[in-house]
């Protein structure tokens, strides 16, 4: 082990998890062999942030973050850093898609960051658990309407035989055991997502929202791929106008970059 880390974690609403990862080099200038945990989900940004004055690390050091296969879920956006200005990230794969992260350990290593110096990794991941867009918990959460949702669950009940359960307790289908295939199937209809390049204020396409979905989120990434250089919410500038279409007439020009659409879908 080389070097060390210390780990602060914070849930920001919504689904969102950020991981602050406060590093210091070894004399070498190396931080290397520390594991910490982090909960399933989408890796939606990664900001780096060095350190100044006397614990500044030299210019063009490097990051990455490995999960149990040794792989780096940075996809090598942490690579020549700059010692003197943060860097923004929003790690995709060769499909456009954020990575997802399985629960677990990661382990981050810095490389070539001078003697003792200090800095950190910030990571934001939009969970697989808690109230994910698209389950029963979301759905209420943000709409209480929807509390007492029989088929699919106001409530899951505890235990190896696990099952969906309407708000009262009652099990909904005896058949949809938590974690089947028809019980993923059936919450996967109501959760919906979609990364679209950005476009003029004004009209932009999203394949399947439909009139009678509900807008979660419009997530502008500025600069897209790896080279992002920040991230916004447009998403109170956005409606659903049509089939398809959603709209930000008079809004912010998203042209060059990526827009991630959250929505719930309704039939």
């Amino acid at each position: 082990m080389a070097g060390s880390i210390t780990v602060t974690t914070a849930d920001l609403g919504g689904s969102i998890t950020r991981y602050t990862v406060a590093w210091t080099a070894s004399a070498g200038g190396a931080v290397s062999g520390t594991t910490f945990d982090v909960k399933a989900g989408r890796l939606v940004e990664v900001r780096q942030l060095p350190s100044s004055g006397p614990t500044q690390p030299s210019n063009l050091y490097d990051v990455t973050v490995l999960d149990g296969n040794s792989v780096d879920v940075l996809v090598g956006g942490g690579a020549n850093l700059s010692n003197s200005a943060p860097t923004y990230t929003a790690p995709a794969l060769s499909s456009g898609y954020p990575v997802y992260l399985e629960a677990g350990q990661l382990t981050p290593t810095v490389a070539n960051a001078g003697n003792a110096t200090t800095g950190q990794v910030v990571l934001y991941v939009c969970g697989a658990d808690g109230n994910v867009i698209g389950t029963a918990a979301a759905l209420a959460a943000s709409d209480p309407s929807q509390t007492n949702l029989a088929s699919v669950s106001g409530a899951i009940t505890a235990g190896n035989a696990a099952k969906f359960a309407d708000a009262n307790g009652t099990v909904a289908d005896a058949g949809l055991a938590l974690g089947s295939a028809a019980a993923l199937s059936l919450i996967a209809g109501f959760a919906k997502h979609a990364l679209v390049a950005g476009a003029a204020a004004g009209d932009v396409t999203v394949t399947g929202i439909k009139t009678t979905d509900t807008l979660n989120a419009v997530l502008r990434f500025i600069g897209a791929g790896v080279a992002v250089t920040n991230l916004s919410d447009l998403t109170s500038e956005f409606t659903i106008t049509a089939d398809g279409k959603i709209n930000n007439t008079g809004g912010t020009a998203s042209s060059g970059d990526k827009l991630l659409v959250l929505w719930t879908a309704r039939t």
